[in-house]
């Protein structure tokens, strides 16, 4: 596994639950907040899976590390409009629409991210092989 991926997939695993908190702490309904937390495990594995897929197919270089972070932080943005929409349910502010269209983002993401690493690991490793340039894999990183 590559140490690199450790942090990130971590941050990704607890998305599910800063968002349950942010959607029913933020709302005054503490306590059914992490309630369900088989949901939330779940939630959580099906998020970081990506990040332990690359993490562990991937040497340890500086592309792969930068396509780790890059995914992780658009993951995260997706979770935390998601946790907003949510909120904005649970106050009555909105119908509800915008969380369900999130839902079923969040449900094919993983298999998106993992597209989207791969190719921004691979993003112009050919073109500095061919121009000479040294590659990321004499700068390995252990």
């Amino acid at each position: 596994m590559n140490k690199q991926a450790l942090l990130p997939t971590f941050l990704v695993f607890l998305l599910p639950f800063l968002s349950d908190l942010v959607i029913f702490g933020g709302s005054g309904q503490m306590d059914k907040a992490l309630s369900a937390p088989a949901i939330l495990i779940g939630n959580g594995v099906f998020a970081a899976f990506p990040f332990l897929l690359i993490g562990s197919m991937m040497r340890p270089r500086r592309r792969v590390t930068i396509a780790l972070w890059c995914v992780a932080a658009l993951t995260g943005l997706i979770w935390a409009i998601f946790a907003w929409s949510g909120l904005d349910y649970q106050k009555g502010a909105r119908d509800g629409t915008l969380n369900i269209a999130l839902s079923m983002i969040q449900m094919v993401w993983p298999f998106a991210a993992v597209i989207l690493m791969g190719v921004i690991a691979k993003f112009n490793e050919g073109e500095a092989a061919a121009e000479g340039l040294p590659s990321d894999k004499t700068n390995r990183v252990e």
